[in-house]
């Protein structure tokens, strides 16, 4: 069956879209006479995964059924140590497979005052990252937290 000659993938997509049950529900003829079917060529990609970690160690790993497209990092640190000069950096490997020193932050404190540090990073256009690899934090610093955000996008 094809409504105005639409083929079978654009009348299931329309069908979701619209949210109907094609078992239930009839596309209505009125709209269906109106509708202008478009190609979206860069939509608006809605950030759903947003990961968090105190400490070193891994933050997300990334799926292995799925691109995944870094968006933003965010790092903080605290350092309480005697002349210390401390690197917290977040790390993974990118779609080629190098593993690459996302962000990065130097904090420096002395005997007598803590320091604080945060730095963080919005990446337009978006880095694609490598499947099934861990995106980790290396935090140095007496106290350090990572935040990654982005979004997959299926096969």
């Amino acid at each position: 069956m094809a409504i105005l000659g639409l083929n079978k993938d654009i009348l299931k997509r329309i069908t979701k879209e619209l949210g109907l049950q094609t078992a239930i529900d009839k596309l209505p003829l009125d709209v269906a006479s109106t509708i202008q079917p478009v190609l979206i060529s860069n939509p608006e990609r809605v950030c759903d995964i947003v990961k968090d970690r105190t400490g070193s160690g891994a933050i997300y790993t990334t799926p292995t059924n799925a691109d995944f497209y870094l968006t933003g990092l965010s790092i903080s640190s605290t350092s309480k140590d005697l002349a210390a000069i401390d690197f917290d950096s977040i790390y993974g490997a990118i779609a080629s497979g190098t593993v690459v020193t996302l962000l990065g932050i130097q904090i420096s404190s002395d005997a007598l005052t803590t320091s604080s540090e945060s730095l963080s990073k919005t990446i337009n256009p978006p880095i694609l990252m490598k499947r099934g690899v861990i995106i980790s934090a290396d935090i140095n610093s007496s106290a350090g937290h990572s935040t990654l955000t982005g979004y997959t996008v299926e096969d």
